[in-house]
């Protein structure tokens, strides 16, 4: 029954490790890609103007309003304390640094400064600048993912209770077999050896995986400067 209950609770915590995991990495890269896809739209409405210098002064705001939207979103997701005030609304020490408030700032610049760029007979039609505003909500959707797992672990009940068992499990398993294989110590070791390696295997699995924002340079963590690396480079060459 020990080995049932302690089966069914690690299971279980690696699948919701690995579910949370897989939806941050999801989540990470749709956000990243939508800030690229803004800029590609805001360079497609604009083509006809491409030697105008206000247009590229537009352009290039967005552009860098884009690069610094990216960097402050990485740095709130890999704060879990940072996260954690945001989600519940609390702004003790980091006033200035809220992806939503420069998404707003975003907003504002690709609706109104369009109009300003663009010379008065061509200017925007009303559906293209709202495209350019609309597509900011899907990385507004993602952002909201990344900060809902990077602040809500999981049930610590869950988690003591399974942590509880499974020690009493690894500590009393070599004292359960020893009444089982008798002389066969060599049998009884590597019994309790392959036993205990799974399922602590399995516990640090989840411990890893619960965290993917993490910044101690695992190999197991989401690579997010990478990502931002990449996107950076790619809204640079569009």
């Amino acid at each position: 029954i020990m080995s049932l209950i302690i089966s069914f609770l690690v299971v279980s915590k690696v699948n919701l490790a690995f579910d949370r995991y897989m939806e941050a990495a999801r989540a990470s890269w749709h956000a990243l890609l939508s800030l690229r896809e803004v800029y590609q739209w805001a360079i497609f409405l604009t083509e006809n103007h491409n030697h105008s210098p206000k247009v590229q002064a537009w352009r290039r705001v967005a552009k860098n309003k884009l690069i610094d939207l990216i960097d402050c979103t990485i740095r709130v997701v890999k704060d879990e304390k940072h996260a954690a005030q945001l989600a519940r609304g609390e702004y003790p020490s980091y006033v200035s640094d809220d992806p939503l408030k420069l998404v707003a700032l975003l907003r504002r610049h690709l609706y109104y400064g369009s109009m300003a760029a663009l010379p008065p007979e061509h200017p925007l039609e009303l559906l293209e600048r709202m495209r350019l505003v609309d597509m900011l909500h899907e990385f507004s959707t993602h952002y909201s993912s990344l900060i809902k797992l990077a602040s809500t672990p999981l049930p610590f009940a869950l988690v003591q209770m399974g942590r509880t068992f499974l020690f009493l499990y690894v500590f009393s398993i070599p004292f359960v077999l020893s009444g089982i294989v008798g002389d066969d110590l060599v049998s009884g070791l590597l019994f309790a050896f392959f036993l205990t390696y799974g399922f602590m295997g399995l516990e640090f699995v989840s411990m890893k995986l619960l965290h993917p924002f993490a910044d101690d340079e695992s190999v197991n963590d989401l690579n997010l400067a990478g990502m931002r690396h990449a996107i950076v480079a790619q809204i640079e060459s569009d």
